[in-house]
């Protein structure tokens, strides 16, 4: 291995200004901060956390409201959200044994961006429910909950991929901060668009904002094919 190191515009004398481990250290840090599969991540943070509230807040306020606007009793209506929610869990807990398997055979890049798509088209199916109370509602909820857990699974994976790991633990935290910021920023959002707008309104908001996520994606999926697919240690390095 030669005594000098290019890492960016600095050169690292290895033998003499640094041990192998830092070496490795500060590599690992850069492609942190510069790999582009790493910073899909921190947008699919947002937008998955932010569907999985919209969806557990707004799906059963959603059939409450819609049922005492067309006269339907408060119990019919909230047997009816029962069964809603009741669909939605097991929808989601179906995705994720199948959503790994299929990520296990996909880049996880192109699996985040599908996936996004699939979450994307999923909300704005909302447009087409007209009736809490038919069968579309619990079709809409079935689709909905399977494409949410993919997302949520396939960003987590490539998280895990790309993460180096000197700094997988802070790498983490920024992504649970992107989470939670994704929850407060549309729940806020969703519900004054719930109030002004349509009681699908809080999908179709966050269905653009997937669609949005999966474009960027797209238009960059060049430079997500560059480099390795995971962040690794140079041999001979410890």
């Amino acid at each position: 291995m030669p005594s000098v190191l290019r890492v960016g515009d600095r050169e690292i004398d290895v033998q003499d200004n640094v041990s192998g481990r830092e070496f490795a250290q500060q590599r690992n840090g850069r492609r942190n901060r510069e790999h582009p599969r790493l910073r899909l991540v921190f947008p699919v943070a947002v937008i998955a956390r932010g569907d999985a509230a919209i969806a557990t807040a707004f799906l059963s306020l959603w059939v409450v409201t819609a049922a005492r606007h067309h006269g339907i009793p408060a119990a019919d209506s909230i047997a009816r959200m029962g069964t809603v929610l009741t669909v939605f869990t097991v929808s989601s807990v179906a995705a994720t044994l199948g959503t790994g398997f299929l990520i296990d055979r996909l880049d996880r890049a192109r699996a985040v961006t599908l996936a996004a798509l699939a979450t994307g088209l999923a909300q704005l199916s909302s447009l087409l429910v007209n009736d809490v109370m038919s069968s579309g509602m619990l079709v809409f909820t079935a689709v909905l909950g399977l494409a949410e857990s993919s997302l949520i699974i396939a960003g987590q994976t490539l998280l895990g991929e790309q993460a180096s790991s000197r700094h997988r633990g802070a790498t983490v935290g920024i992504f649970g901060v992107c989470g939670s910021l994704g929850v407060l920023v549309i729940t806020g959002t969703a519900g004054q668009i719930f109030d002004r707008w349509t009681y699908a309104g809080p999908f179709v908001a966050v269905g653009v904002v997937n669609l949005a996520v999966f474009g960027w994606a797209w238009l960059a999926r060049d430079r997500m094919r560059l480099g390795p697919t995971q962040t690794t240690v140079m041999p001979g390095i410890a």
